[in-house]
């Protein structure tokens, strides 16, 4: 249980404390042609939009060959989800970062409730606050934050790991089993996931998840 419960605290302990990034630029195409390159040189790709960029790397991470590839895509994934593309709330999430590493859960879900106010449509927001209230043992109110998660972003395996761990600890195998084994069908090497289905396949085998 605590490698998945470390699964599900990755995005936040990690992805919090990076300084902010700029966001991905969407590309955009001239009405004129471009001129030709000179034979030999390479041709520059279009930037893809953020969406178009986390499709192409989820197919990457569901054909991974084993668990350091699919962690590396895995990393590129969450960086781009820790994007709010606000700097107000990309300052909130610094201090939310500081907050949970000095073990001030009250402070980091006052600060998340901002966040999840500023930016309702940001996916990995809910999904923050979700686990700071997992931390504070608010397994109601950490799954309904899993759901608008979810709600927003669908292959969150993150979130998807989470609700796992909240059936775990509400002695509920089966659907943590089921939850499992949905996050591993977006990321197939996720290492804790992983682990609790093996653990668990012959106690839930033959019954209808």
């Amino acid at each position: 249980m605590l490698v998945l419960r470390h699964a599900f605290l990755a995005v936040l302990s990690a992805a919090a404390l990076l300084a902010p990034q700029p966001v991905f630029a969407q590309s955009s195409l001239s009405q004129a042609a471009p001129p030709a390159a000179p034979k030999g040189a390479s041709v520059p790709q279009p930037k893809l939009s953020p969406q178009a960029t986390l499709d192409a790397l989820f197919a990457r991470l569901a054909k991974a060959q084993d668990g350091v590839e699919a962690k590396g895509i895995a990393d590129q994934i969450e960086r781009i989800w820790a994007k709010s593309g606000s700097d107000t709330v990309d300052f909130l999430m610094a201090r939310v970062g500081q907050a949970v590493k000095a073990q001030n859960l009250d402070l980091a879900l006052d600060l998340l409730d901002s966040v999840v106010t500023l930016e309702p449509q940001w996916a990995e927001g809910w999904n923050r606050r979700a686990t700071v209230l997992f931390m504070r043992e608010d397994y109601d109110g950490s799954m309904r934050d899993i759901r608008q998660t979810l709600a927003l972003e669908p292959r969150h395996y993150g979130a998807i790991a989470g609700m796992s761990l909240i059936y775990q600890a509400l002695d509920d195998t089966k659907h943590a089993f089921k939850a499992a084994k949905a996050a591993l069908s977006i990321y197939p090497h996720m290492e804790g996931a992983q682990g609790y289905v093996e653990r668990h396949a012959r106690e839930v085998d033959g019954e209808n998840l």
